[in-house]
């Protein structure tokens, strides 16, 4: 059972490790979809009112990297890891103003 069981945890790593390694890059505006394309499948979703967080394992720091849709469009991110990259002023980037960002159109 457990030489099973680890066989199939074995052959899970090497595709969720490639959908690290290619990255891509989030923009603002995308869908879940289009993101899930570009950072690959998240760790964890959530989900609260008209918000959803889909979270990625960073590759560092212990943290996870968050993408924040609202009403399914992408209005932040929050990437330290080396393999996703986000072209929105984050909320971690001190030059961003508190206020919405506008989905892309």
């Amino acid at each position: 059972m457990r030489t099973a069981l680890l066989a199939a945890l074995l052959l899970t790593l090497p595709a969720a490790a490639s959908a690290q390694e290619a990255g891509g890059v989030v923009k603002p505006g995308m869908t879940q979809e289009q993101v899930v394309a570009a950072w690959g499948k998240p760790v964890r979703t959530a989900t609260s009112g008209d918000y959803t967080y889909l979270f990625y394992d960073s590759g560092c720091c212990g943290l996870t990297d968050v993408v924040f849709l609202e009403h399914g469009q992408v209005v932040d991110a929050l990437a330290r890891g080396a393999h996703h990259t986000y072209d929105g002023i984050s909320s971690l980037s001190p030059a961003r103003k508190p206020g919405y960002t506008a989905p892309a159109r």
